[in-house]
């Protein structure tokens, strides 16, 4: 028996919380949510050869794409004398 992390995804057919298991990332044993999910855990919830997972209640097949937004940080400026 190994260990693995299990990832929290919502079905966007039916709208259900599915508890996914994947052997990427860490493996510390963790529930985490989608949005908390490091990238290395969501490689590994793909469920056939077409990268996409299937819903536990409803059947439903989805994939998760990842959105990659820019961040900002604001720093203190000197002002020329």
């Amino acid at each position: 028996m190994g260990c693995y992390d299990t990832v929290l995804i919502k079905c966007p057919h039916c709208e259900r919380t599915n508890e996914k298991q994947t052997k990427s990332g860490p493996c510390s044993l963790e529930v985490i949510g989608l949005g908390s999910a490091d990238p290395a855990m969501i490689s590994g919830l793909t469920e056939d050869e077409k990268g996409r997972i299937f819903c536990d209640y409803c059947t439903n097949a989805f994939r998760i794409r990842m959105v990659v937004r820019p961040q900002y940080e604001v720093e203190k400026a000197s002002w020329p004398s």
